[in-house]
């Protein structure tokens, strides 16, 4: 990042001056505690002296020509007193390289503060520049997606940064990788930072999650239950506390998947009552969100939508941009429109198409497809069943293919193609044989209660062998193309 005063580079004394300025300058006119970056720009220092330090620093930076404003145990930087490079590469519709890159911010200053200041920026990089924006500027060694670079470049200069980075963007950090991806690299991160802390224990279910969206269920029951031993041992604070409900919560959605009721609902239980312990919107929202997914399978109709009630009160207000809000929102949607049971809360959708592509598709149109339905739109219906399809098979997540298949099955009969309903779940069925992942009971339900065609009528036989294919991806295009027909004509979001 460059400094400039009158036209001409700034040069600082101490690189304590340097970190305090970037920090200002990337605040943008909002005060600093002053206590607080005391202690982090000098944490080795007596109090005292780390206060002189600071009002040496802020006087040198006042002599420079710099409006520094202290009032109120805060210390503020009028903007207008400089320019930099940064207001201009925030404007930029490439990440700029003084966030990414060999000519990235503080580049060389090894110190806490340095590394606050950069993912502070990747933060706000990122969020406009998530996944497929690559910068043609920059090295092809580092033209990655941008939290993977941060977060390797961290790892590697940094170890403790890089476990801060991904606890504080979990959401956006999980949206950004894919799932292999996303698991190397949290595995990295645990063996870089052995210490026994509840962001450690949080990272261990985090990891927990990643290996669940890849099928490892044995590995992500491992990485859960580590979270929750090294959790018990810490005291017990807030941090701990919701480190031990994510995993619980995880180990529900694994019991989930691997058909484990009685003890999905044991770890549902315990997640709950841990969540509420912590007063965390988050982590009741995921609770009660997977203990309903348990009571829903187990035919609990009436109890899983008071917990999905309760998962999107945590919530509250609009759908935020996270894709466990909308999979709340959905579940809650499909029993209503799937099993006919009665939710005393309003479900709306979001109101454009906000992840085209990737994993966040999955629960955007899973929620788009279970809205239709519901008010019997065929065409949107189609919309959102075809895209559902394509992601996860683009995705490569193939126990939630068997699920988009029953989906397409749906969506035929809602379209008055019976044959082609029975063909899906043919199709799913082998599937899940496959990958030894049977219908639940409320699974099976589903399907008995809407696809009523025989399953073994010689034409159901001939077009389910017509769409089959060991290329999962193959298979599902094929579905796709016919549900595109019922729509009408293929949308522009569809995937190639």
């Amino acid at each position: 990042m460059l400094v400039l005063r009158d036209g001409d580079p700034l040069k600082l004394r101490t690189r304590q001056q340097a970190l305090l300025l970037a920090r200002l300058v990337v605040e943008g006119g909002r005060p600093l505690d002053r206590d607080a970056i005391t202690e982090s720009l000098w944490p080795e220092a007596e109090p005292e002296n780390a206060r002189a330090y600071l009002r040496r620093a802020v006087a040198e930076l006042r002599a420079h020509g710099f409006d520094l404003r202290a009032e109120r145990g805060t210390l503020l930087l009028i903007v207008t007193s400089l320019t930099s490079d940064l207001a201009e590469a925030r404007d930029a519709k490439e990440i700029s390289p003084i966030v990414l890159g060999d000519e990235s911010v503080l580049t060389g200053l090894d110190h806490p503060v340095a590394d606050e200041i950069r993912a502070t920026l990747l933060r706000e990089f990122a969020r406009r520049h998530s996944r497929g924006k690559r910068s043609k500027s920059r090295p092809e060694a580092v033209r990655t997606d941008a939290w993977s670079w941060l977060g390797r470049r961290f790892l590697e200069t940094s170890p403790e940064s890089a476990l801060t980075l991904v606890v504080d963007s979990w959401g956006l950090v999980s949206m950004a990788l894919p799932p292999d991806e996303l698991l190397q690299f949290l595995t990295d991160v645990l063996t870089a930072n052995s210490a026994n802390t509840p962001d450690r224990g949080r990272l261990l279910g985090y990891a927990g999650y990643a290996a669940s969206l890849l099928t490892h269920y044995g590995e992500a029951e491992r990485l859960c239950l580590q979270a929750i031993e090294s959790s018990e041992t810490q005291d017990s604070t807030k941090d701990s506390m919701r480190a031990s409900a994510y995993a619980y919560s995880i180990l529900t959605m694994v019991m989930l998947e691997t058909r484990q009721w009685e003890r999905g609902y044991v770890y549902g239980l315990q997640a709950a009552e841990m969540a509420d312990r912590t007063e965390n919107p988050a982590s009741i929202s995921l609770a009660r969100n997977n203990l309903a997914g348990i009571q829903w399978h187990r035919l609990e109709f009436e109890a899983s939508a008071e917990n999905y009630r309760l998962a999107i009160e945590a919530t509250g207000g609009p759908i935020p941009l996270a894709n466990a809000a909308l999979v709340v929102r959905a579940n809650a949607a499909f029993l209503r429109a799937i099993y006919g049971v009665e939710i005393s809360f309003q479900i709306e959708p979001p109101q454009e198409m906000r992840f085209p592509q990737g994993y966040g598709g999955v629960p955007e149109n899973y929620l788009r497809f279970c809205l239709a339905f519901g008010r019997k739109e065929v065409p949107a219906a189609a919309e959102a069943a075809a895209l559902l399809l394509e992601h996860v098979a683009t995705e490569h997540m193939e126990r939630y293919l068997t699920v988009a298949l029953d989906i397409a099955a749906f969506t035929f009969v809602l379209g008055e193609r019976p044959q082609e309903a029975a063909a899906c779940v043919r199709l799913g069925s082998r599937l899940r044989y496959a990958l030894s992942h049977k219908r639940s009971p409320a699974e099976a339900l589903a399907v008995r209660r809407h696809v009523r065609t025989s399953l073994f009528g010689s034409s159901v036989v001939r077009l389910t062998e017509a769409w089959w294919s060991d290329d999962l991806q193959a298979m599902a295009h094929r579905v796709a193309d016919r549900l595109w027909s019922l729509r009408g004509s293929r949308a522009e979001t569809r995937l190639p």
